[in-house]
């Protein structure tokens, strides 16, 4: 893993889990629920804040 920030998680219209990580670009990277987790970041998933 980088030095990416995880931001904020948020469900789209279609019912997936995205969680938004600050990588250091103009606009966050938008991962999956399963990205996200595959990718070993920090803190949880669940533990994200919800927009």
């Amino acid at each position: 893993m980088s030095d990416a920030k995880p931001l904020y998680r948020t469900t789209l219209p279609n019912g997936m889990e995205v969680a938004y990580v600050d990588k250091g670009t103009k606009n966050p990277l938008g991962l999956t629920r399963e990205l996200y987790e595959r990718g070993g970041y920090s803190p949880a998933f669940d533990d994200l804040p919800k927009k």
